[in-house]
């Protein structure tokens, strides 16, 4: 598949081998997307959806995390989860073979909406 550059992203056509939400081998809820680009492949950089309330004394979740999965539907133009896999989209990536996926586009011909990830989800300070 070819990347092509769009403001200060490369535009990499990508198709999803896998979507899923889990929790890793430590107990992190999170959410993982695996591209395909054709000859190579990258999965969307992972972010834990929950965080240790001390008080509860166990993970909980948090309205971000919502946005979060809210914006991943919207950007592949659908309503469940589970219809992400096997779609073509555009990862807007950094710059060069291994450049970290920014934001995620739909081609033209297909529903959704361009999406950057910095917009929807920033580290807490």
């Amino acid at each position: 598949m070819s990347a092509v550059e769009t403001e200060q992203y490369e535009k990499t056509l990508a198709k999803v081998r896998a979507a899923w939400i889990g929790r890793e081998d430590h107990g992190i809820l999170t959410i993982g997307i695996d591209f395909d680009y054709g000859s190579s492949g990258q999965g969307l950089p992972g972010v834990a959806l929950d965080a240790w309330d001390s008080d509860k004394k166990r993970r909980v979740g948090d309205a971000r995390s919502i946005d979060y999965i809210n914006a991943i539907l919207d950007a592949f133009g659908v309503d469940r989860f589970d219809k992400i896999q096997g779609r073509t989209i555009y990862a807007l990536r950094d710059p060069g073979w291994n450049g970290l996926i920014r934001g995620l586009e739909p081609l033209p011909t297909e529903k959704g909406a361009r999406i950057i990830l910095s917009d929807i989800w920033r580290d807490e300070e």
